[in-house]
């Protein structure tokens, strides 16, 4: 079964519509729509056009890539570690399935004592963190926030940051960058 025809049928199984009532709908045969759902056959535009307004999904629908659950799900003990000899002992794990997405999400322990880099550090894109466990100081530029597990914050794009850990435990964030930045 080719894509195409795969999306028609399941939206159309969402509607919970027989091949025969989506063919009546759309002014074909149900043999046709049978043969687009299987592959066999392919729709015109104006067919293609016809099932979208029928089944009430924008026609791009039809041509989105198929994506498998094992390819959205990251399991604990498979998440990819992401290094950079400029982070000390920070330790990053992805918990996003890869970086070809919109959005960057990951999971951060600074060691007590160390900071996330030597220096300030800025990316493109815009960053959403939350602290898990410990506190952990954040500094904006010239700007120091001391943050407490619970609390969140937003880091507008390109602004020169860094995590520095200042007590005597580790510190866990959870962070979302978009667009990805590693």
């Amino acid at each position: 079964m080719e894509p195409i025809g795969k999306r028609i049928k399941l939206e159309r199984n969402k509607k919970g519509w027989t091949l025969n009532t989506l063919a009546l709908e759309v002014g074909i045969t149900s043999s046709l729509l049978s043969q687009i759902e299987k592959g066999k056959a392919s729709p015109s535009i104006k067919s293609l056009r016809l099932i979208s307004q029928a089944l009430d999904v924008p026609m791009f629908t039809f041509f989105l890539e198929e994506n498998s659950n094992d390819a959205l799900v990251v399991r604990k003990d498979q998440r990819k570690i992401i290094s950079n000899p400029k982070m000390n002992q920070v330790s990053y794990e992805l918990l996003s399935p890869d970086l070809k997405s919109d959005i960057e999400f990951a999971f951060m322990t600074v060691p007590a004592g160390t900071a996330s880099s030597d220096e300030l550090m800025e990316h493109l894109g815009e960053e959403a963190a939350f602290v898990m466990k410990g506190t952990i100081q954040l500094e904006l530029e010239t700007e120091k926030i001391e943050l407490l597990q619970g609390d969140s914050v937003k880091i507008p794009k390109t602004v020169k940051h860094r995590w520095v850990n200042h007590s005597m435990n580790d510190s866990e964030i959870i962070f979302a960058i978009t667009p990805p930045s590693f």
